[in-house]
């Protein structure tokens, strides 16, 4: 009995001590997440305050005229901000081929308009070569120090002259009609891109077609390319006419990333020929998001030729691809 009640009295100290650490860390809890939302609010006018408004947007396309040429990359920082400058600055300045842009590389060039302090990791080794503060706005001039002229981008001739598609089926070429009046159509949310009204439209019907879209990569970014995804009938061939030939061929691949980001299908490969053979391959994975490769052709400098790509799934399964692919 009389030890009942000691480990009884013993026990009470140790369960107030308890209760009165917890009733602690209860009240840092509340005030750390206090803090954190007072923390949020100050973050919140301040940003508003910094943040260029519609007024600042409209006024910075005529202070940008003078800096503009024709060509350049239009970069803003941070990224979010690009729809409020395409929307002042418009097509002229802002075209959907440079807002969908395979790669910053691809532009001799770059004006970059930051605010809020922050600028473009992409850009951050090319020379800035000017700088002015315009309202709220700091833009830079830059200059691309490793960029090369393309010869010949692909996805600027994905139509009948330069381009005829098929599908091998049992070992037998089956065209791809070509047409500039298709019926376009666009997925859902998570759906496949844009199907364009200029298109070669290919066995199986749905998705199955080969034009110029726009998909989503790993970022959200948007990235212009040539749809062309595999088929169940075969491989699926694309033939480009007249190539002129440079050093290397240089390329990105990827597939609409809010669609294939679980990584569920196989590879899918790209191989290019023209009649003296091979030139090259690469294997694509939906997990790889935008990826970029690149063909050596430095043999072939200087020369004009007939190139073939053939793209073959690996997979059963209904699989998506889209390629950018330039001559330098």
């Amino acid at each position: 009995m009389t030890e009942d009640i000691q480990q009884h009295h013993l026990s009470r100290p140790l369960g107030a001590s308890r209760a009165k650490w917890l009733l602690s860390e209860k009240r840092w809890l509340i005030l750390t997440v206090c803090l954190i939302a007072l923390g949020e609010t100050i973050a919140h006018f301040v940003y508003k305050n910094e943040a260029p408004s519609a007024h600042d947007w409209l006024a910075l396309k005529s202070q940008l005229a003078p800096l503009y040429k024709s060509g350049d990359l239009v970069a803003v920082v941070p990224g979010w901000g690009e729809p409020l400058a395409r929307q002042a600055l418009g097509d002229a300045m802002m075209p959907l081929s440079m807002v969908a842009r395979a790669d910053d590389a691809d532009f001799p060039r770059a004006i970059q308009i930051s605010f809020i302090g922050q600028r473009s990791e992409e850009l951050s080794r090319w020379p800035e070569a000017r700088r002015e503060k315009l309202g709220p706005f700091s833009v830079s001039i830059l200059n691309n120090p490793n960029w090369q002229a393309s010869r010949y981008n692909f996805i600027d001739h994905v139509d009948a002259t330069s381009l005829s598609v098929s599908v091998s089926r049992n070992g037998i070429d089956e065209a791809c009609p070509y047409s500039e009046s298709a019926p376009m159509s666009a997925g859902n949310l998570g759906g496949d891109p844009t199907s364009p009204k200029v298109r070669f439209s290919c066995p199986g019907g749905s998705f199955r077609w080969v034009g110029a879209t726009i998909i989503d990569d790993e970022q959200y970014r948007p990235r212009r390319c040539i749809w062309a995804p595999p088929n169940a009938a075969g491989p699926v061939n694309l033939r480009f006419r007249q190539v002129p030939l440079g050093k290397k061929l240089i390329g990105h691949a990827g597939a609409p990333w809010l669609m294939v980001r679980d990584g569920v299908g196989p590879p899918i490969s790209l191989s290019i020929a023209n009649n003296l053979g091979k030139l090259g391959s690469f294997a694509a994975k939906d997990t790889g998001g935008w990826i970029r490769f690149e063909w050596d052709t430095q043999a072939l400098e200087n020369t004009t030729s007939d190139l073939q790509l053939t793209i073959v799934g690996t997979g059963h399964g209904e699989q998506r691809f889209c390629f950018t692919l330039e001559s330098q």
